[in-house]
């Protein structure tokens, strides 16, 4: 059992409701030892990436969905040296790609599996899936 504060903890900030449509969401933690915790956010009835919430993770690793033509969470704010961990989800092929930020990088596309990238510059990324541009797309904070 893990002592008193060595737990590494996953917060979601959810904004209620957005474009008129309800947010559902959850939160995760897992001690250090537990391996990587995961955050799984918010799903909107109508998706819009600009009224998505922003999931906020302290956690060492952040895990986003790719399904189907979205990203879940598509807003994330991480600190900095936190592992994102993409996992394909869906049926169709997809890839995350920073198309603007810090630094660069692409998983290639693919339609199963997961790529994992430490974000060790602050600042905001931008990603896409380059087949489903331009509505495929999330953005990330590095704090």
């Amino acid at each position: 059992m893990p002592s008193a504060g060595s737990a590494a903890t996953a917060v979601v900030v959810l904004a209620g409701f957005a474009g008129g449509a309800a947010v559902l969401g959850t939160s995760a933690s897992a001690a250090p030892d537990a391996g990587p915790s995961s955050v799984t956010s918010g799903h909107l009835a109508h998706h819009d990436d600009s009224a998505s919430p922003l999931v906020t993770v302290a956690a060492r690793t952040a895990t986003v969905k790719i399904v189907d033509n979205r990203f879940v969470p598509s807003n994330l704010s991480v600190r900095k040296g936190t592992k994102v961990k993409w996992v394909w989800a869906g049926r169709g092929t997809h890839n995350a790609r920073a198309a603007s930020g810090p630094t660069r990088f692409d998983s290639g596309l693919r339609s199963s599996g997961s790529y994992s990238r430490t974000l060790s510059k602050k600042g905001t990324y931008t990603v896409v899936c380059d087949p489903h541009l331009p509505h495929m797309k999330m953005k990330i904070k590095v704090r």
